[in-house]
């Protein structure tokens, strides 16, 4: 079988928990440390939002990379090295004009770029009588992504995304496997909402979440939840990290649970299409 398409009924995904900061070569170091420390190579690693660089200001600093900059060239060293797919949680990808895009690039175990997603939904928020302004650095994105890997279809939405259900009920509607959710999930908003709506999503469209998170300061000052998940379709927590560690979670998806699940819980047939 061509190696582009080996199929595989479980899969090992770890996910990365990062405390990042504003020094690139630090928070590559957090990743090539991380990584080290694995037991097994999985077939999927997968970081959160802005892995590479994450400033404290109310996201106004003018930093950001090309799909060719040093971010991405180290995820493809990396892939090629430990022969692993990557799922590169996010960076401030370079646009015309003075805003970027906040991107997910997803690499192959060969350091080849399988596809990008690109933030669909902006956190313009007032939490504690202070404004957070993604609009003032970034430009929502055009559409979701879908990318199979070893037979398995992912989904792809990035933090604040998790608010949409739209979005989720569109990778349900095309069968997706697993939706993975790189964040820097602030603290307040995640001790109220980040395990109810990653079980929530994960239930409702009885597929994997993924959902690494930002551990420790992130963008305007604000405290971040970290509790990165592995959730199951059900909606048990397969695998969780604390709040505030830099760490890794791993665990064995099985192909078998949402076969089994959907068809005991055909929901799908169930829809009310004229709702949607």
């Amino acid at each position: 079988m061509d190696k582009k398409n080996r199929l595989k009924d479980k899969l090992m995904v770890s996910a990365i928990q990062m405390n990042s900061g504003s020094n690139l070569k630090d928070n590559m170091e957090q990743v090539k440390h991380l990584v080290g420390g694995l037991d097994r190579v999985p077939d999927i690693l997968v970081l959160p939002e802005v892995f590479n660089y994450r400033s404290f200001g109310n996201h106004e600093d003018p930093y950001s990379e090309s799909l060719n900059g040093p971010s991405v060239q180290f995820l493809k060293a990396l892939a090629i090295e430990k022969k692993m797919h990557i799922i590169g949680g996010s960076i401030t990808e370079t646009t015309r004009g003075n805003k970027a895009y906040n991107t997910t690039v997803v690499i192959n175990d060969t350091g080849e770029i399988m596809g990008t997603y690109r933030k669909m939904h902006l956190f313009d928020v007032t939490l504690d009588n202070t404004q957070i302004l993604e609009s003032n650095r970034f430009k929502a994105g055009p559409q979701p992504l879908i990318v199979s890997i070893f037979g398995w279809k992912i989904g792809f939405s990035i933090c604040y995304d998790l608010r949409f259900p739209e979005l989720f009920r569109y990778y349900f509607k095309e069968s997706v496997d697993i939706v993975v959710v790189p964040s820097s999930f602030t603290y307040e908003t995640g001790k109220k909402h980040w395990h109810i709506l990653n079980q929530a999503r994960a239930i409702e469209n009885q597929c994997y979440i993924v959902a690494p998170n930002q551990c420790g300061i992130g963008a305007n000052t604000t405290k971040t939840y970290g509790h990165s998940m592995i959730i199951e379709p059900s909606g048990k927590i397969l695998a969780e990290a604390d709040d505030a560690s830099i760490m890794s979670i791993t665990h064995e998806c099985d192909k078998e649970k949402i076969i089994q699940l959907r068809q005991h819980f055909p929901t799908k047939s169930h829809q009310r299409i004229e709702l949607n």
